[in-house]
């Protein structure tokens, strides 16, 4: 039932059939957050109630002329409508996949993703923060950007070529109407078709394109792979299990910085987007990726309520001149709506307790048969670690963390 509120000069939809974003609209009220309802907006708002991929008995588009074009300029303006309302995930055993599920964690690298912040998300394995920013990208090559670059890095090929085709997937799932395939030229009656690879995508109507790369096998080859990342968008997916990561990003910077600068005075997309659970910290990439994080600014909500200077001069604030400008985002399971007894469910599933706290209480550990440590030791330690309580901001930027409430007096 369309239920549409209109305060700070916008519409937003609060009937909308996505509850996960209300409720975690909600919850960024209740945190404190000033713009909480960024993600309900609707800029037209006659497509409360509207279901984009209404269909009818015989499987055909039941929507109107007028409702198809309000969508596709819709999704064009409104990037959250599309998460909110248009975007479907893959879930086995149903051929209509699942709405996309807003949290705390994919919703921030969204936010990033769309204000082109370089961003690191790690959520809990199987909480579908790949396929969340396969989301944003599907946005992105289709309504998004135009004459743009996509480029996917994995920890080997076949997991971005794996990425690639999740992607097709997504665009499989939307109606017939946004999937794009084909461009009809009225000038000489030819017609372009989209294309499609294992490595490669190329978009007719936009011009977008998104390319693949295999894993580096030596620092050479990594160094080469960097050099090769000319684009404005990268996504490295399982980035701390990733070989010669600390090579790739660090030696990818100055070609990317171009395609990005690019980008920006033209008004399009760009971003750096990592997506990982814990690596192992007595592996080598591991190590390598510890490196990167070391540097990393850290995630707040108040980001929310920052415009684009604002993120960008607390990113740069937030660990001095050595700050590598990416937003690091962790959300541990209890923050993202999964409960005790999740918990017990998959450390029962599991049944190995370092397993258990590197992919679902996001504890990056040494342990493994190469580490000089003690594993009762390391779990003594990580036992004692006290909970952050309170969190305070000094001059906007500078934020140190309460482990104990202050005493007043």
């Amino acid at each position: 039932m369309a239920k549409i509120k209109y305060f700070h000069g916008k519409y937003y939809d609060f009937g909308t059939t996505n509850t996960s974003f209300l409720t975690l609209a909600n919850d960024l009220k209740r945190l404190g957050v000033k713009n909480w309802s960024f993600m309900l907006e609707l800029k037209d708002y006659s497509l409360a109630g509207v279901d984009p991929h209404a269909t009818n008995k015989d499987g055909s588009c039941a929507l109107t002329k007028d409702q198809i074009s309000r969508i596709i300029l819709e999704c064009t303006r409104n990037f959250w409508y599309y998460l909110r309302e248009v975007a479907r995930i893959p879930d086995q055993g149903n051929p209509q996949g699942v709405p996309y599920k807003a949290n705390r964690g994919n919703i921030a690298q969204a936010w990033c993703i769309y204000h082109g912040i370089d961003s690191w998300l790690c959520l809990p394995r199987q909480q579908g923060k790949t396929q969340s920013a396969l989301a944003t990208f599907t946005w992105a090559y289709n309504f998004g950007t135009t004459n743009s670059s996509f480029i996917f890095v994995n920890k080997d090929g076949d997991n971005a070529k794996e990425n690639l085709k999740r992607l097709g997937d997504q665009i499989d799932l939307l109606p017939q109407y946004l999937r794009f395939e084909k461009l009809d030229n009225e000038d000489d009656g030819k017609i372009i078709k989209s294309r499609r690879s294992a490595t490669m995508y190329s978009n007719a109507i936009n011009k977008n394109n998104i390319r693949t790369r295999a894993k580096a096998i030596s620092k050479d080859s990594a160094m080469s792979l960097a050099r090769g990342l000319t684009a404005p968008i990268l996504h490295f997916d399982e980035p701390e299990f990733t070989n010669y990561i600390d090579i790739i990003v660090s030696n990818s910077v100055s070609t990317y910085e171009t395609a990005a600068r690019n980008s920006k005075q033209n008004g399009t997309m760009y971003c750096r987007c990592f997506t990982c659970t814990p690596g192992d910290l007595d592996s080598m990439a591991g190590i390598q990726a510890q490196t990167i994080l070391d540097k990393t600014a850290k995630w707040t909500d108040r980001m929310y309520d920052m415009t684009k200077a604002e993120m960008e001069d607390y990113v740069a604030h937030s660990f001095g001149d050595e700050c590598n400008q990416i937003v690091y985002i962790e959300y541990q399971y209890y923050q993202i709506g999964l409960d005790r007894q999740w918990l017990k469910t998959m450390s029962a599933k599991i049944g190995d307790k370092l397993t258990v706290r590197r992919e679902i209480l996001l504890q990056r550990l040494h342990g493994s048969s190469d580490s000089p440590f003690d594993q009762e030791d390391i779990e003594y330690i990580n036992d004692n670690i006290r909970p952050i309580k309170k969190q305070v901001y000094v001059d906007d930027y500078y934020r140190i963390d309460m482990y104990e409430e202050l005493n007043p007096e």
